[in-house]
């Protein structure tokens, strides 16, 4: 039997659609590669944003700030009493309250320096904003927001090839001779609430970071935030489920978009419960979509799960069991609501925790 001197067609192209799917396992680590990288650029990025938001924030004394404080018992910034008394006055919390100068300077330009509100969220029935939103008093112009709430060395870089000395292609942009030019891609705000109203020393602070947020400074954008919280017919539009650690929305029922959120996001718990106004950031873990059928129709909703137990509801008793929803409102409290808020492009949220100036 003579000795075969080569391969034949058959084993060729089996050779190459070997080579081949090996080829493409390799080819998908590229772009899984690429989202991992940009993935960890901003955790880094936003990890150092928080580091730098921290100590600002302890260096003002934002939780002690004088217009702060007085937004959160529904104060103007000198001490007027422009938003109802709460209910629990003064064991129960305080107004949360949201220091984001960019947003007050976004939505109502300069003039608006004493305050806005996000996301329409409003405490019924006295249709008043639960969540004020304030520049702090340290701050007097609009370079002070971008100075002290914004990461400053997010450098912009020449991509023109045309340009000339004393700009070259990569080089740093400048606005003005001396004056670099900067993208301001990541910056950040505080939410800040005592846990009770009457007690100036002790106030909660969270940093809350943003990467990619729209910015104008001249009050002519309307930020990308979203509340859900309505009630009609005995039916609610938010259900927490206390016992699974999720959260339901029937945004279809009410007319409303799909929540723009996935693994990863963050949600803000912006219910009133026993009067007591919440103010606690949830990391997103998982989304279900679904359909429940609601007076004889069929409605869209998605339920979001979260990374930790949602605080601050009743707790679980013979008469509420772990399994039972918080919807709100009841006879005893009308004033009760369940509510979800979602503030677009939030990318991580760290809990400073209790203190007093720091």
């Amino acid at each position: 039997m003579s000795r075969r001197q080569g391969a034949t067609l058959v084993e060729v192209l089996v050779a190459i659609f070997i080579m081949g799917i090996g080829l493409m396992a390799l080819l998908t680590l590229f772009p899984l590669g690429a989202f991992r990288m940009a993935d960890a650029i901003q955790k880094e990025r936003a990890a150092q944003a928080g580091t730098n938001a921290g100590s600002i924030a302890a260096a003002g004394q934002v939780r002690t700030d004088r217009v702060v404080a007085n937004r959160m018992l529904g104060r103007d910034a000198v001490g007027n009493q422009i938003l109802p008394v709460l209910p629990n006055w003064p064991e129960g919390p305080s107004y949360p309250v949201y220091v984001d100068p960019l947003g007050v300077l976004t939505t109502g330009g300069a003039a608006a320096l004493g305050g806005t509100h996000v996301a329409g969220a409003m405490l019924l029935p006295t249709n008043t904003p639960v969540l004020p939103r304030v520049a702090p008093g340290f701050l007097t112009t609009r370079l002070d927001a971008l100075r002290w709430f914004t990461l400053p060395d997010d450098i912009s870089f020449e991509s023109d090839p045309t340009v000339t000395a004393p700009r070259f292609l990569g080089h740093p942009k400048y606005v003005i001779a001396g004056t670099i030019e900067r993208d301001y891609r990541y910056s950040w705000a505080y939410l800040v609430q005592r846990p009770r109203a009457a007690d100036a020393n002790v106030v909660n602070l969270a940093v809350v970071v943003y990467a990619g947020r729209g910015m104008s400074l001249t009050g002519n954008l309307t930020l990308p935030e979203y509340s859900y919280d309505g009630f009609a017919g005995g039916v609610s539009e938010v259900v927490y489920g206390l016992g699974l650690n999720t959260v339901r929305i029937r945004y279809e029922y009410f007319g409303h978009y799909l929540p723009q959120v996935r693994a990863g996001s963050w949600i803000l718990d912006l219910s009133v419960v026993r009067n007591d106004i919440h103010a606690n950031f949830h990391r997103v873990t998982g989304v279900t979509e679904g359909v429940e059928m609601i007076g004889g129709k069929g409605y869209a909703y998605v339920d979001l799960e979260v990374q930790q137990p949602f605080r601050g509801f009743p707790v679980p008793s013979a008469v509420l069991p772990a399994a039972d929803p918080f919807t709100g409102p009841t006879p005893a409290f009308p004033n009760d609501r369940a509510r979800v808020v979602i503030l677009e492009n939030v990318v991580e949220v760290f809990e400073r925790g209790l203190g007093r100036g720091q």
